[in-house]
């Protein structure tokens, strides 16, 4: 038990039920080991940028922001915690706050380890190996979805249809909230272009 409590998040990665029951009933995990997965999956996304093999990569290397991508990172990962965490509230899940963080970093462990497995091999082989790396991409996107899945089913204590149900309005209320907030972007942003001509105008009759 104290093996499995010590590197809980790849347990969790091969046993989710009971990974996540520990967290849950047990208050396994640490804000630790979540705070170096979100660090691991922001290098993974540098990384699958500047590092993939130049056959299998679009991007140019010295086209990079790296606080941007930071930022995104985070950001997109706050946006699903607040959303869920929104969610919850309305749909009576017994999820906390503590549970419901860690549960959502520890589903990320395969996205990003296979995905530095795929930049590695990226790197070996031929762009006739494209359609394995993409195979390995989609096996890793649905391995993490379905974690969060068990994740949210087991912190909630939802039935499976309220677990999709959870999952879909999660991602609608991240939709929600993006609009919002890129609303408030751009009225700030005309506030502070009249105000800007306001003051240009002042100053110039002065």
């Amino acid at each position: 038990m104290n093996k499995r409590k010590q590197w809980l998040s790849l347990y969790t990665m091969f046993h989710p039920m009971k990974g996540y029951e520990l967290v849950k009933w047990d208050r396994s995990g640490s804000f630790i080991e979540s705070a170096c997965i979100l660090l691991a999956l922001f290098l993974y996304i540098v990384s699958e940028r500047q590092v993939t093999g130049f056959i299998f990569n679009g991007n140019n290397a010295d086209d990079i922001n790296v606080p941007v991508i930071f930022l995104v990172t985070i950001g997109t990962f706050l946006l699903w915690f607040v959303s869920n965490m929104a969610v919850c509230s309305f749909m009576d899940g017994e999820g906390k706050s503590r549970e419901v963080w860690i549960a959502s970093t520890y589903a990320l462990i395969p996205y990003v380890l296979i995905g530095f497995i795929e930049i590695v091999l990226s790197n070996l082989f031929s762009i006739e190996a494209s359609p394995f790396l993409l195979i390995l991409r989609f096996a890793a996107i649905a391995w993490s979805i379905l974690l969060l899945a068990v994740g949210m089913y087991t912190v909630h204590q939802y039935s499976l249809k309220q677990t999709l149900a959870n999952l879909s309005l999660t991602v609608a209320g991240i939709a929600i909230i993006t609009f919002l907030l890129i609303l408030v972007y751009s009225l700030f942003q005309q506030v502070f272009v009249f105000l800007f001509t306001v003051y240009n105008e002042i100053m110039f009759r002065m």
